[in-house]
């Protein structure tokens, strides 16, 4: 729910703060990044994820294949083709 209303209303610095707490508490990359990309899906801004990502934990993502896929996957499908390409580059993946 708090989720959501951080993607609506657009305070970015609440939901970074949001996703460091996440981390503190040891919660899995692989999980934050999943719910993130649902609910900015939802509100239809997943534009906003690249910028989150890169100021919160985007090395923790592009450390393994699975994450890097759930990542790039919503990119692709939202016309977001820079992002996607340069997820696979940090990932060290060729294209």
């Amino acid at each position: 729910m708090m989720a959501n209303l951080h993607a609506r209303h657009g305070d970015d610095s609440d939901i970074v703060q949001t996703l460091n707490v996440m981390r503190m508490a040891g919660c899995q990359y692989s999980s934050m990044l999943s719910s993130r990309l649902q609910v900015y899906e939802r509100v239809a801004k997943l534009e906003k994820v690249p910028q989150l990502l890169k100021v919160s934990f985007n090395d923790g993502i592009l450390v393994d294949q699975a994450s890097t896929s759930m990542l790039v996957m919503p990119y692709v499908q939202n016309s977001l083709l820079d992002d996607a390409l340069q997820a696979l580059r940090e990932q060290g993946w060729k294209h």
